[in-house]
């Protein structure tokens, strides 16, 4: 996940903010250590996360399918027109 890109592409901070919590269910203690420190940079950090140890653990597909799917499905997702 880069949220680098996203930022930098006109998501605005409260929809990557909202994002990133979508992403805090998945149970990995260094995922969710990296988003605290993603957001603490305003999510204008890098590196990206690594979701590779995270992927085979039941539900983290579907965390991350339906947080995409808030992410993209949000009007006010852009700050640039």
């Amino acid at each position: 996940m880069n949220f680098l890109n996203l930022a930098e592409a006109g998501v605005s901070h409260d929809v990557l903010r909202q994002f990133a919590e979508r992403l805090a269910a998945i149970p990995d203690p260094e995922f969710r250590k990296r988003l605290s420190e993603l957001e603490g940079a305003k999510f204008r950090k890098e590196p990206s996360i690594w979701l590779n140890t995270a992927l085979p653990q039941p539900g983290v597909v579907e965390t991350i399918q339906n947080a995409l799917d808030e992410l993209i499905s949000s009007p006010a997702g852009t700050t640039r027109a």
